[in-house]
């Protein structure tokens, strides 16, 4: 077996197991690219990118198109949408333009490949030397474990899943690298930046450097690293994205000026605690829980609605209409009652990292390795979160393989982890993606799914679907929430609802309207300034629609004589307002 601990061949084996992934990402996901934006989120990332370059207005997050005229700011990261814009206009000095924008979409999420697998080399390796290798062998044969790294995710979730593990495997590293607190910081002050989804990552990782601090003084000038690096960064692309007239906003769902000056507090009272002679623990306990109070404080204190969570400031009306079905978000016990053989092959990465965290637990030299309990409650956190939301599986896989990799090489015969071949044969057998394997197998042998409603769904966000649509002068469309993003990014339209929790006025309006009688629906429609009609046979919002509803009887395929159908490519279905039936006084209100 190679030696591949030192810090130059970990980063050559990281980029060798990039190249291999990225091949199977590309070759496996090129052919879709034209076929499909995405998902919602890609869909609107695109629309945002596409409006950085033809406006050049780097502030403007402005999505006039969505909810019209409200428009809405999205809480997005401008970060990510610089780098796509860039590498797009890298790529139009050599293609034309359309075939810039599908490289960009092929390469963006496989370059992000790279510093996700080396967080998790490093990880491994802090663990047990020639872990980082075994971790390679793990991701190429589990490819769900980097499944938002596909051709096409240009959304912020693969970005985030690789900040987060850099995060984390510099806080591993930090008792014994000087550059562990470092990336730490400066990787947990980008994932805050780039959106609050992994906060918890970014929180705990924060903990890990106080508590650390705390038991042992000696720790002191790797915090003071972590806490200046988090400082710094932070208010860096705190500047450098929120436009200046949102400055001093304060809000849940992005960084903001509550978030910035509870973030600057924690990390600059850390560093300075670090400077302050200690003489006890009892010392540096009182001033990690003044300085983390104090940073807490700060937060609620600029907007308390935080303290509900990221959605806290949003119409509680759009759980039951909205949030409360969407599937990524939703508990894992949730997801076990409707698709159990779907839920354990979310818990199968983590539930073996675990499993191996308590067997090397067993041996007292790793009881005493603190790397190894920082690692282990990283992951014990994750999948506590990932029952929480079943969208944090992503970092409890990744997490998980880490976790596995380095418990393999310092558990495994030495026969077999001491020789490449058998090392790496073994941490395929062990890996994640024999059960996963079994997995799959039996939930299509027992639990097939839909083809039909399936093949609609994907028919209707396919790029094909919306020729016929787009043809059509620009308007205002009505629609179910899930297809608004595709609208906007395969056609000219303007659309009333879409799945952004900043768009409580045009998702409650499109309920509404689709909720109405037709004849209660015409005037409606005509106050909003709606255009057309589109419809996805089948939606969710039409399984829960009103027998006697607009949308009830669209789906059934009543026609009422103020809307007039429009040839469309199946199974969508376009209408469009006719002259009105009858005299309306149409005034818009909010």
């Amino acid at each position: 077996m190679p030696d591949f601990s030192s810090r130059r061949k970990t980063a050559l084996l990281a980029l060798g197991v990039t190249l291999v992934l990225a091949l199977i990402q590309g070759v496996r996901g090129y052919a879709d690219l034209s076929a499909t934006l995405g998902d919602t989120d890609d869909a609107t990332r695109l629309v945002m990118v596409r409006d950085l370059l033809a406006t050049g207005h780097w502030f403007d997050l402005h999505i006039a198109r969505y909810q019209p005229p409200l428009g809405v700011d999205m809480h997005w990261s401008r970060l990510v949408d610089g780098g796509l814009a860039g590498l797009d206009l890298l790529f139009r000095l050599f293609v034309s333009p359309a075939m810039a924008e599908t490289l960009m979409r092929l390469v963006w999420p496989l370059l992000w490949l790279f510093p996700m697998v080396l967080g998790a080399m490093l990880i491994a390796r802090r663990l047990g030397g020639n872990g980082a290798l075994l971790v390679g062998a793990i991701f190429i044969a589990c490819p769900a474990a980097i499944i938002q790294f596909g051709a096409g995710r240009i959304d912020h979730h693969n970005v985030q899943i690789a900040l987060a593990l850099l995060a984390i495997a510099g806080a591993v590293w930090a008792d014994r690298r000087v550059w562990g607190g470092t990336l730490a910081g400066i990787a947990s002050g980008l994932l805050l930046a780039v959106g609050l989804e992994a906060l918890l990552f970014a929180v705990a990782v924060g903990a890990v450097f106080a508590v650390r601090f705390v038991l042992d003084d000696t720790f002191a000038w790797a915090a003071r690293r972590y806490g200046i690096s988090l400082a710094t960064t932070l208010f860096l692309a705190f500047v450098a994205q929120t436009p200046p007239w949102h400055w001093t906003l304060s809000v849940c769902d992005a960084l903001a000026l509550n978030l910035l000056l509870g973030a600057e507090a924690a990390g600059l009272g850390l560093a300075y605690a670090t400077t302050r002679p200690a003489t006890s623990l009892g010392r540096r306990a009182g001033t990690m829980a003044i300085v983390a109070l104090a940073a807490a404080g700060i937060y609620l204190a600029l907007n308390p609605a935080c303290l509900r969570g990221p959605f806290g400031g949003i119409d509680p009306r759009l759980y039951d209409i909205w949030l409360d079905h969407v599937s990524e978000i939703q508990p894992w016990f949730s997801t076990l009652k409707g698709e159990p053989l779907t839920a354990f092959l979310l818990m199968i990465a983590p539930a073996m990292g675990l499993a191996a965290f308590v067997l090397a637990m067993r041996h007292g030299e790793l009881r005493r390795d603190a790397a190894w309990w920082v690692a282990g409650l990283m992951l014990l956190l994750a999948t506590l979160s990932l029952l929480a939301v079943v969208r944090n599986a992503n970092y409890a896989a990744c997490l998980g393989a880490a976790v596995l990799g380095g418990a393999f090489a310092r558990l495994a015969p030495e026969d077999i982890r001491s020789r490449m071949v058998p090392a790496a044969i073994g941490a395929f057998v062990v890996s994640p993606s024999v059960v996963m394997l079994a997995v799959v197998v039996l939930k299509v042998t027992l639990w097939p799914a839909e083809p039909e409603k399936a093949d609609k769904a994907a028919a209707c966000a396919a790029t094909a679907a919306f020729p016929n649509l787009s043809a059509l002068p620009a308007g205002l469309v009505l629609a179910p929430i899930d297809l608004g993003p595709r609208i906007i990014a395969n056609t000219p339209h303007s659309v009333l609802a879409a799945p952004y929790h900043r768009m409580a006025f045009g998702i409650l309006a499109a309920h509404d309207a689709f909720a109405l009688s037709p004849n209660r629906a015409e005037p409606r429609l005509r106050e909003l300034g709606v255009d057309y009609v589109v419809l996805c046979p089948g939606s969710p919002e039409a399984e829960k629609a009103p027998e006697k509803s607009l949308l009830a009887q669209l789906e059934a395929g009543i026609t009422p004589p103020w809307l007039t159908p429009v040839p469309a490519v199946p199974p969508l279905k376009i209408f469009q307002l006719g002259a009105p039936s009858r005299l309306l006084d149409v005034t818009f209100s909010r």
